[in-house]
């Protein structure tokens, strides 16, 4: 008789994970089509001008960013931040900071990289700002595999 309970449990929990799959498909679905700029997975910058001092201010950007790695070590694991993201974010490769979360500025992040803080904060109605870094050890197969894609990109 136990078997039969759990064999019902295992049939109604996959049944309402289904469920909920077309449920955040129909979602999305909805979602995607109340954009006013369209859900591709590539946008074009065009729509986003507010970014431009981002864009011509890159070098300040990325010696935030460089800053940063520099304590790597206590940069948040992604999934230490935001547990929803524990299924792509397992062990210690995926670290994330942010600078700005839900609309608030993180004044202890933003002392970090002020200079791009300070460009962030000129961008009207943002919510969330941050840096998601992945760490892959030099001799791993993926990383062998990312620099063969990656080649013409600077690294340090």
């Amino acid at each position: 008789m136990a078997t039969s309970a759990k064999q019902e449990r295992s049939t109604l929990n996959q049944a309402f994970v289904t469920f909920g799959r077309r449920f955040r498909n129909l979602i999305a679905s909805f979602q995607s089509r109340q954009s006013l700029i369209g859900d591709t997975p590539v946008l074009d910058k065009a729509h986003f001008p507010e970014f431009k001092v981002l864009e011509e201010n890159w070098q300040d950007v990325l010696s935030g960013i460089r800053e940063i790695l520099k304590f790597r070590e206590q940069v948040p694991k992604f999934h230490e931040v935001s547990t929803d993201q524990k299924e792509i974010s397992r062990g210690d490769q995926w670290r994330t900071f942010f600078l700005f979360g839900f609309g608030t500025k993180l004044e202890r992040n933003c002392a970090q990289a002020p200079r791009t803080a300070a460009m962030l904060e000129s961008i009207p109605n943002l919510q969330t700002a941050g840096s998601r870094f992945l760490h892959l050890e030099p001799t791993s197969r993926r990383t062998r595999e990312l620099q063969k894609v990656l080649s013409p990109v600077t690294w340090d």
